[in-house]
């Protein structure tokens, strides 16, 4: 079974603050393009964190320790990261120096993925790894099999009522004392 990390979703926010700071150090207009932009960058920065942090565990299970898979994740994914910044921040270019009558819309968006693609990138390999160690220490084996124990109860109870709710021969009603019946359909009464 898949290890499930219930501390991922407290990364997510941390990569919206770098677009807006860059949005006001650019005196850019908060519009609903920079405010696309912010979206567009929480997905990136999210995916990048994620990716990195899942090969992370993925070392682990392996057999590293804690710190070397941290910095092995951190290696491997360098140039992935790399690469999605660059791309970003070339596309953005031409956005950023264009002139012309409606091109304050853009530049706003512009300027935002720049500078918050630029932060996020050192909030990724600086700060993601540091988070995810600092996450660790305070994951106490007793807290994580009491999570794992809820998932397991809760994800069976999902489980099974899907498989009842969509088995072949037609939709299921959970009677009294939780036994599956049949639904008999509505048909002339004789």
């Amino acid at each position: 079974m898949r290890r499930r990390d219930p501390t991922q979703a407290a990364r997510a926010p941390f990569f919206c603050p770098p677009d807006l700071l860059s949005i006001l150090t650019f005196h850019g207009a908060l519009n609903i393009l920079s405010q696309l932009g912010i979206l567009v960058l929480f997905g990136v920065g999210t995916k990048n964190a994620i990716l990195q942090i899942d090969r992370a565990n993925h070392l682990r299970t392996l057999g590293r320790d804690r710190h070397a898979a941290i910095v092995a994740a951190s290696r491997d994914r360098l140039r992935p990261i790399l690469m999605t910044t660059i791309a970003f921040v070339a596309g953005m270019i031409p956005l950023a120096v264009s002139t012309g009558a409606a091109t304050a819309t853009n530049q706003a968006m512009s300027l935002g993925i720049l500078g918050g693609q630029t932060m996020s990138l050192l909030l990724t390999l600086v700060a993601i790894p540091v988070m995810d160690s600092l996450f660790d220490d305070l994951r106490l084996p007793r807290i994580q099999q009491a999570w794992d124990a809820v998932l397991e109860r809760w994800g069976g109870i999902v489980g099974r009522v899907i498989q009842r709710r969509w088995q072949p021969g037609g939709p299921v009603a959970l009677a009294g004392g939780g036994s599956p019946a049949v639904a008999e359909p509505a048909g002339p009464e004789a």
